[in-house]
């Protein structure tokens, strides 16, 4: 269920793109993208799809076999988790930690 419909004010920021099918894949969706500039260029000058794509069902057995994990289901369902579970999630804290560790280190040493 989008968050519109839910009432959320918040919009999704991508941070962790990996592939050129993270960008093509969420394409029309209502995001914010932050994309290493590793990336960007081969972003910006590849030939990729140029198509809305976000509403593209998802195959059945892809999110069946993601089902087996519980950590899947916590974050895929709308209430798989209570909003005071967020903090203590999994993916949750490796972001953060990612973010501490690499990202505010490195803003850090700038002087």
């Amino acid at each position: 269920m989008p968050c519109i419909e839910r009432g959320y004010e918040a919009v999704l920021l991508v941070a962790a793109l990996r592939g050129e099918y993270h960008l093509t894949e969420l394409a029309g969706a209502d995001l914010i993208m932050s994309i290493a500039p590793a990336f960007q260029e081969i972003f910006v000058t590849k030939d990729l799809a140029r198509e809305e794509r976000i509403d593209q069902p998802v195959p059945a057995d892809a999110i069946e076999r993601l089902r087996q994990m519980p950590e899947f289901v916590r974050a895929y369902e709308p209430d798989g988790m209570s909003p005071a579970e967020f903090m203590a999630y999994g993916a949750t804290q490796r972001t953060l930690s990612q973010f501490c560790e690499v990202g505010w280190k490195l803003m850090e040493s700038y002087r």
